[in-house]
């Protein structure tokens, strides 16, 4: 039997282009930014990996919203996750939300193994300002994007 070779893809990563939603869970209000550029990316199959990120606060508004000086912490811890584990296109920022005291931050993966060494790389460093969990899944069909891109889309699939 023979092997087949791998699909070869040509990508073009689109240019981010933000979007924000509000809504409101258990009273609280959640603030999203979501890349809606990603609602027409193909071929999705290439970023199948969805990699959550949840980021504690520690300093919150009485709505569980992050206070300004917060905000500006972890604004800029973002961007250097962000920075991190989308270089050389290993990734793509899917979207960031505030939501009960807690930011998470979503991106679209395309080699797992990538993008978890260098998270391990950044834990091992003791040099976040905040402490942070995530957790990476397969996700060929974007069903887990589908919640944040839905609002953008034309259509009921992705």
């Amino acid at each position: 039997m023979t092997e087949q070779a791998p699909q070869k893809y040509n990508v073009v990563i689109p240019k981010e282009e933000y979007a924000g939603l509000r809504w409101e869970e258990h009273k609280m209000p959640a603030i999203c930014s979501v890349n809606k550029a990603l609602v027409d990316f193909q071929p999705k199959e290439v970023f199948a990996w969805h990699l959550a990120i949840v980021i504690e606060n520690n300093d919150t508004q009485t709505d569980g919203l992050p206070t300004e000086q917060e905000k500006a912490v972890i604004d800029q811890f973002c961007a250097e996750i962000a920075a991190l584990v989308t270089e050389d296109k290993n990734a793509m920022v899917l979207a960031k939300s505030s939501w009960n005291g807690c930011c998470q931050f979503f991106f679209r993966v395309f080699d797992p193994e990538i993008a978890d060494g260098k998270l391990q790389a950044l834990i091992n460093s003791e040099s976040q300002p905040r402490e942070f969990q995530y957790h990476m899944e397969h996700d060929k069909d974007w069903k887990f994007a589908g919640h944040y891109l839905k609002p953008f889309m034309n259509t009921d699939g992705l």
